[in-house]
């Protein structure tokens, strides 16, 4: 680390901040390249405790620091423990038993956006039990999220309404609505880019922790988004919810994997336009994600094509007016000059 100051000792500072990896240190050493550039203006003591590290996106974070904190709309709490020494065999079944409860343990395998892995049965014998997780009210309707990162990229989250009243280990964080939140609607915001990018630029390699969710800023809906989003929840489950013989044509054409994510996409549109992030700080944040996996059952792709410069909010990008007006769509309705005079005249003065 290189630490340079310079002015006159006040309570706020600014912190400018330069990360090199092994990827870019080439650059760095022939032209002081950085793989990433971010400011701050921050107290002194919090920068000193940070050790002068200021997140990835932090425009984005300066932006949304006024926006309301998740643990204004909803109850977090990390899943069920055992005493140790841990026993798979005693406290791990995959079929019903007597004192076990229907549940989840791993986020490993199967764990999709709103799609939560195939349940396992929970040893909930009293005896066994540690700590006080196993009293919380399980049979209400939650959201479940992975305390235990799903890749050590952007899209860090993942999340599935549960009104069927699993149990779920440490491996996950459940979250109970207080406010208007719906289920899916909480689902559908740690779906989405800001959340997932929220905790992938605080949290290291592997672990979760509850505060970072808690402090996740959230947009405000409407009642109309929020029925908007519900409905999208709604269709992007029956998509999935489909038997593999029937995802083929469905409302209005296109394969199912087309329509879930132009569902996906008309979700995370719905919850950025009620961020507000002006149009280059939403492109920012959407190439955070370029060229990584989505948690998804199918290849969602990158946010924006190839070589496409403008920076346009997705809601804009995904309509039908704009998608109506690019070189694809409009060529092949261009006339094509058959007369070879006219042509080669054109030619000429071209």
């Amino acid at each position: 680390m290189l630490l340079l100051a310079s002015g006159i000792a006040s309570e706020r500072v600014t912190v400018h901040f330069g990360q090199v990896t092994k990827t870019t240190l080439a650059g760095f050493y022939d032209r002081g390249a950085f793989a990433r550039e971010d400011t701050a203006k921050v107290a002194f003591e919090d920068a000193e405790r940070k050790g002068f590290h200021v997140p990835e996106l932090q425009s984005i974070w300066d932006h949304l620091a006024h926006f309301p904190k998740l643990d204004s709309i909803a109850t977090v709490h990390r899943g069920v423990q055992w005493q140790a020494p841990f026993d798979p065999d005693k406290y791990i079944s995959l079929k019903p038993k007597a004192g076990f409860v229907r549940g989840l343990r791993n986020v490993e395998q199967g764990f999709e956006s709103f799609s939560p892995p195939p349940a396992s049965w929970l040893n909930a014998k009293p005896e066994y039990r540690l700590l006080n997780a196993w009293d919380y009210d399980w049979s209400k309707p939650k959201v479940i999220a992975n305390a235990v990162r799903k890749s050590r990229g952007p899209w860090s989250l993942a999340a599935a309404p549960d009104a069927t009243g699993l149990v779920c280990t440490q491996s996950y964080h459940c979250l109970w609505p207080s406010s208007v939140w719906s289920i899916k609607a909480l689902a559908a915001l740690l779906n989405s880019p800001v959340p997932s990018a929220f905790v992938s630029v605080r949290e290291g390699k592997k672990h979760i922790r509850k505060q970072t969710l808690l402090s996740c800023p959230i947009p405000r809906l409407s009642p109309s988004e929020m029925v908007a989003l519900n409905g999208l929840v709604d269709s992007y489950m029956d998509v999935m919810n489909e038997g593999s013989a029937s995802r083929l044509e469905l409302w209005g054409g296109g394969s199912w994997e087309s329509r879930a994510k132009r569902i996906l996409l008309e979700m995370d549109a719905l919850l950025l336009r009620a961020y507000g992030l002006p149009p280059w700080l939403e492109r920012r944040l959407l190439d955070f994600f370029k060229g990584e996996a989505r948690p998804v059952p199918f290849a969602f792709g990158d946010y924006y094509p190839p070589d496409f410069a403008p920076n346009i909010p997705l809601r804009v990008l995904i309509s039908q007016s704009f998608q109506a007006s690019t070189s694809a769509k409009i060529l092949p309705r261009v006339p094509h000059l058959k007369d070879q005079t006219l042509s080669a005249a054109l030619e000429e003065v071209g």
